[in-house]
């Protein structure tokens, strides 16, 4: 399905068309069908919110955004960010401030990372360190410290 998707091959593509008007008319009506419930399924529960994002230009995928613990900038390559959720690691095309614009979860705490506030498990304000739910620790920048702050509160 996703190659049909980059490679924007129409449904209609895919109907054999040489068997009359009713046929087709048949046909068509069963595709429309086929592709609506396919629309429908993929929009699934719409109480979860899902972080978009593209691995390979034009294939989007999804990650279920409670389970993004932070993003970060590739050091090693331009536009490219590594998404660390619960279980994975991935890497993926994109700026920090596009997500950051998108998802009002994720905070900047440096130039280069951006944190979700639901994975967060404390703040030591006075170290400037936050810690997140999965372990890991990050020391949130001088200059972001105080918005930060208001944030987790």
């Amino acid at each position: 399905m996703k190659l049909t998707i980059q490679r924007r091959i129409a449904p209609l593509d895919y109907i054999t068309k040489n068997n009359g008007i009713e046929g087709l008319t048949t046909r068509l009506q069963e595709t429309i069908d086929t592709a609506y419930r396919g629309y429908i399924n993929s929009l699934g529960d719409t109480s979860q919110q899902f972080l978009n994002y593209e691995r390979v230009r034009g294939v989007i995928e999804r990650l279920p955004l409670e389970q993004v613990l932070f993003l970060q900038t590739n050091s090693h390559k331009a536009n490219w960010l590594s998404i660390t959720s619960n279980d994975q690691i991935i890497e993926c095309t994109g700026k920090l401030k596009d997500f950051a614009q998108k998802y009002p979860e994720l905070v900047y705490i440096s130039r280069d990372t951006l944190v979700n506030l639901s994975q967060v498990k404390s703040y030591n304000a006075k170290a400037g360190v936050v810690t997140l739910t999965s372990g890991q620790e990050f020391k949130v920048s001088f200059r972001r410290r105080s918005v930060f702050k208001k944030l987790l509160n």
